[in-house]
């Protein structure tokens, strides 16, 4: 019976040639990046010869960075590095640092890492003094918050509720962080009262000079109570309270009188004749032992 010779039944990978290996039919082999597969038993040809070999694959062109045949892993280096395309190739964008944004570039040709602005209220909160009506106290200061950072400043009050009847909410100024008690105080006030009687709107001032101390309104009233609203409410601006000029103060305050038949809001205004910078401010009340409610000291930008 004749015998038929199949060969290879499928293609065998010998690596790298090797000028000293004999090759058979279907052998395949690598040589310069190429791979070739033998067509003709032989020892010493050179891959390149065809009537030994044929070739099956050809080596593409040897790349750089960001032409063809790029490692992408020789262009980005560092944990964090982007990978972009720019007029030659591919580019390297290290990584921008924390709370950096990216963006891209005012020619809009790459991306560029930026520093966005931080957005800042033009009120910072400084200080804060909370006390509910369990725990009335018997003043409030502010001292040594005023700073070259901000001009001027902000104090809001709200709910101040004091211990007992007929109090009036007062301050004054500190220095080298102690009260300021004599008179040096000018003020002048304005209240509207209106009242749940239907008698109508009443206007009413109050001033002060040469005080010891100064009002939280200028009303000749109280601006605080002890009834269910909470008492009064108010804030003032002290301008420039460093300065070596005599220190000015506005404010505005809102409250009902105890009975809760009179609705009164007003505006006071004033100054110390001090030129001595200010250290803080000091809020107390007159006719009583203390008050409750939230003060916050805020510096204006």
């Amino acid at each position: 019976m004749a015998t038929v010779n199949l060969g290879s039944i499928k293609f065998k990978w010998k690596g790298t040639y090797a000028g000293g290996t004999a090759y058979t039919i279907d052998d395949v082999v690598s040589y310069n990046g190429s791979s070739y597969i033998c067509i003709q038993a032989s020892t010493g040809n050179l891959p390149t010869d065809t009537a030994y070999f044929e070739q099956m694959s050809q080596k593409g062109s040897d790349g750089t960075n960001g032409t063809d045949g790029t490692d992408v892993g020789t262009v980005i280096t560092t944990q964090g590095d982007m990978l972009y395309r720019d007029g030659s190739g591919l580019q390297r964008l290290p990584k921008g640092t924390a709370s950096q944004e990216l963006r891209m570039n005012s020619g809009a040709t790459a991306p560029e890492w930026y520093t966005p602005a931080v957005a800042s209220s033009d009120y910072v909160l400084l200080a804060e003094s909370n006390t509910s009506s369990a725990s009335n106290i018997a003043s409030v200061t502010f001292d040594g918050f005023f700073s070259s950072t901000y001009i001027n400043y902000l104090v809001v009050a709200s709910n101040i509720t004091p211990s007992s009847n007929g109090q009036n909410v007062n301050f004054r100024i500190r220095e080298s962080n102690s009260d300021i008690t004599s008179s040096i105080y000018v003020g002048l006030g304005r209240a509207s009262e209106v009242y749940s009687s239907g008698s109508g709107l009443h206007d009413q001032g109050n001033s002060w000079w040469n005080a010891s101390f100064h009002k939280v309104g200028g009303h000749s009233g109280n601006p605080s109570s002890t009834d269910s609203h909470g008492g009064c409410s108010f804030n003032q601006i002290w301008y420039n309270p460093l300065s070596s000029v005599e220190k000015y103060f506005q404010g505005e305050y809102v409250y009902m009188n105890d009975a809760n038949t009179t609705f009164i809001t007003g505006v006071a205004a004033g100054k110390t004749f001090s030129t001595n910078p200010m250290t803080g401010i000091s809020y107390f009340p007159v006719g009583g032992s203390g008050f409750s409610g939230n003060f916050r000291l805020y510096g204006i930008k």
